[in-house]
């Protein structure tokens, strides 16, 4: 298939080459601008579907660079009369309606793609028995009353 006359212009290998390195750099930006976003303390308050539109507006200004860069290497004759605000418009729509599918997916089997499971505090965790060390009895005496963590030793 050749969708946005690819098929037209380019052979078939030159097609798969085309949207194969097309999608993956593009998917690139898009996870960089979206993970961004969510983490991000000023998008915090609104919700997180918000939060991957905005995300995915911002990342479609790099890939539609990326696009007109791909598009004058693979089709040069192609994009010579686009003008790159409405090419941008065209990839921005395409990014939230993707990514915004992306995340809906996602949060209907149970986790969010935009949500990680919050890492425990140092109250959650159990304290630990920790074996003396051999080298314990070595230590002055005031030493010997902690616990040993860790030990090392440089011999230069």
């Amino acid at each position: 298939m050749g969708p946005f006359d690819t098929g037209d212009d380019i052979g078939f290998w030159d097609r798969v080459v085309f949207w194969s390195i097309s999608i993956s750099v593009v998917r690139v930006f898009m996870e960089f601008c979206i993970t961004a976003a969510i983490e991000s303390r000023w998008l915090r308050t609104i919700p997180s579907l918000f939060q991957v539109a905005t995300g995915s507006a911002i990342g479609s200004v790099p890939g539609t660079a990326f696009v007109v860069t791909l598009n004058k290497v693979f089709r040069p004759d192609h994009l010579i009369d686009a003008v790159f605000p409405a090419l941008s418009l065209q990839v921005t729509i395409m990014a939230i309606l993707i990514a915004g599918l992306a995340h809906l997916v996602a949060s209907r089997g149970g986790t969010s793609a935009s949500e990680e499971p919050s890492e425990a505090t140092l109250e959650d965790v159990p304290p630990i028995a920790l074996q003396t060390a051999r080298l314990a009895q070595r230590l002055p005496t005031r030493l010997r009353e902690g616990q040993i963590i860790s030990m090392s030793m440089q011999d230069h």
